[in-house]
């Protein structure tokens, strides 16, 4: 009578053990559960632009603010190009703004006095129409100064150049000190934002949806 006692004990006891390994776990069907296979596989970051940055004057390079290798933000200064004539310009311009508006004050007040003298019967039409005529002529040299000003001004934004985008700096094509002139290269930039990235796949899991992850990337 003890060897039934003892297995009927035993199968109570593996039962019991059985429920306590089970207790927590949470059962799925089968089509449900996601087996994860790692694939690590090589990747290359393609751009979308890769473009020289070149000059647009003829002017030599005074600074160079960035080196192969660097990344750059969009708006980001890269090289300085000496800008002394073009600036040199822009106060000529300047002085001859203030002349011209000094010779239309004087235009005009001339006018404005013959207008008043021929009501009065004190000055021929002539002189006021030479009167006139010089305050048109003065009007028409200030819009043309005006257009020079904004000509030398783009010039000497000209003298910075900056990146159109953010991106890596892969070449430098010139150096501090030397003379470039119009559409000399300075740096060649590859943009990296945004940009897509390349990926050789076995060809079993071509066709297939994947997660991917891109531990390395900044």
């Amino acid at each position: 009578m003890r060897l039934p006692i003892i297995a009927l004990a035993f199968l109570f006891l593996s039962g019991v053990s059985k429920a306590s390994t089970l207790e927590g776990l949470e059962l799925k069907p089968f089509d449900e559960i996601k087996i994860v296979n790692p694939l690590q596989v090589s990747a290359e970051v393609v751009s979308l632009n890769q473009t020289p940055m070149i000059s647009e004057l003829n002017a030599q390079i005074t600074r160079l603010h960035v080196r192969p290798g660097d990344q750059v933000k969009a708006g980001q200064l890269l090289a300085e190009l000496d800008c002394r004539d073009t600036k040199d310009t822009v106060s000529l311009l300047d002085a001859r703004q203030r002349e011209l508006n000094a010779s239309l004050e004087q235009a005009e007040r001339l006018f404005q006095r013959f207008t008043q003298l021929e009501s009065r019967q004190f000055s021929d039409r002539l002189s006021r129409e030479d009167a006139q005529t010089n305050v048109v002529r003065a009007r028409a040299q200030l819009a043309a100064l005006a257009v020079e000003h904004a000509m030398a001004q783009r010039q000497v934004s000209r003298c910075q150049v900056l990146a159109p985008f953010t991106a890596a700096v892969v070449a430098q094509r010139a150096g501090e000190g030397q003379w470039v002139s119009v559409g000399s290269p300075i740096f060649e930039l590859t943009q990296t934002s945004p940009a897509e990235i390349s990926v050789q796949l076995p060809q079993a899991r071509i066709g297939t949806s994947l997660d991917a992850s891109w531990p390395h990337l900044r």
